[in-house]
């Protein structure tokens, strides 16, 4: 088969909904990791129920969609329905079987709803913080602010080995020797991928010994989160001696409200928990360009409680920007946002900031300052969440019996 016959044009993108809505930027770069991709009649192209991490889409031929009503449909390529995906009206409940051969494209779910965020808005557009009386005089964050405010506030970049896995996972033309290629490249990594593959969470029947076997066990999804995790504790440094303490206070919170969301995501269903985990990291990334910005200027990180609050006024705003830079989709910017609002009811369907947030809560129980914080049943996610059918001992039980799980899930993230 020709390289032409699998090429997707621009003119084709153009006609699919919401890619129509995408910039010539987001188009162009769709088609470059897109390739059509053909199937034989009387086979599953979707199972209900499954984990697909795909957006599919219908070019040619016949299918057949069975709902979990058992409702049928059929569907051609040529139907006005087919501009839009697949399953865009069940989220994942429809099974899908070709009736006849067919010619389709699949895209990256997460790759999509970014694209898509680009189409409609600046990615790296500046939302107003409001100054409050109280900073008036709080140097910190006059100085942060200002530079937010003026759209030159330094954010860190994503780490290299991180967005070179994303982007060949994204690419459905690659495939499992072309993703360990690249994660082969940093041994440390290798061995760390090696090592979940064997994990209690992973463990198989025989033991994994090398980077391909792993990949295979895991999935492209999970590895590429399993990346991002791992691969963010290299962002959370500094050079500065009177910030290192603090960074490092950062990084343990961080990666004790990634475990915890990793246990309680397993717990909920609906839920990925490695995604769990990666919105556990990235919920207070917002504090490390207004640390980094202190960084340069060691006058600034001699008054600790101005930093506080300059951090508490910057984090939420910077956090969605420093995720929006790094194309992280809308569901981990609303974390960086909204995580720590512990009354946040936007909807009666829990998302991973719930998650989160229940995680940041179950983290602080024990800590001299637990009372300034809200009763773990108190807050809208608990009542949400799986956990909102316990009492808060039987939600305290799920983490104790999961104790073990935690504590693997923190020795992964801090080997």
């Amino acid at each position: 088969m020709s390289k032409d016959k699998n090429s997707i044009s621009l003119k084709v993108l153009e006609t699919l909904v919401p890619i129509n809505e995408f910039s010539y930027e987001g188009k162009r770069e769709l088609a470059g990791k897109t390739v059509i991709e053909e199937q034989q009649a009387g086979r599953t192209l979707i199972t209900q129920g499954a984990v697909d991490h795909w957006t599919y889409y219908l070019l040619q031929g016949e299918i057949e969609l069975t709902t979990s009503e058992g409702t049928k449909e059929t569907l051609l390529g040529n139907d006005e329905q087919a501009r839009l995906p697949l399953d865009h009206a069940h989220s994942g409940q429809v099974a899908v079987v070709t009736k006849t051969a067919i010619r389709f494209i699949r895209i990256d779910s997460d790759l999509l709803e970014v694209l898509l965020g680009e189409g409609r808005r600046d990615n790296l557009e500046v939302e107003e913080i409001q100054a409050q009386d109280a900073l008036a005089e709080n140097q910190v964050f006059n100085q942060i602010y200002h530079e937010y405010m003026n759209d030159a506030l330094i954010l860190p970049g994503i780490p290299d080995i991180a967005l070179r896995v994303r982007e060949v996972t994204q690419d459905p033309r690659n495939g499992i020797d072309v993703v360990a290629k690249v994660v082969q490249m940093d041994p440390a990594l290798t061995a760390r991928l090696i090592q979940v593959a064997n994990s209690p969470f992973y463990r198989g029947q025989d033991p994994i010994d090398n980077c391909r076997a792993a990949i295979t066990r895991l999935g492209l999804h999970v590895i590429r989160n399993l990346v991002m995790n791992f691969s963010l504790h290299n962002v959370f440094r500094t050079q500065s001696s009177l910030l290192k303490k603090r960074m490092a206070e950062l990084w343990e919170h961080s990666s004790r409200v990634a475990a915890i969301s990793y246990v309680l995501a397993g717990h909920s269903p609906g839920f990925d928990a490695n995604h769990a985990m990666l919105a556990g990291l990235v919920h207070d990334i917002g504090v490390l360009p207004v640390i980094s910005h202190v960084e340069a200027f060691p006058e600034l990180a001699s008054n600790p409680e101005d930093l506080d609050k300059a951090i508490e006024a910057l984090r939420p705003q910077v956090g969605a920007m420093v995720l929006r830079k790094w194309r992280f989709g809308s569901d981990l910017v609303q974390v960086a946002l909204e995580a720590e609002d512990w009354d946040r009811d936007p909807d009666t369907q829990p998302d991973y900031c719930d998650i989160v947030l229940m995680a940041q809560l179950h983290s602080f129980i024990g800590i001299p300052h637990m009372h300034e914080y809200p009763h773990v049943n108190t807050v809208p996610a608990f009542h949400k969440l799986l956990l909102g059918e316990l009492s808060p001992q039987m939600s305290l039980a799920i983490l104790e019996e999961a104790a073990e799980d935690v504590a693997e899930a923190l020795q992964l993230l801090k080997a």
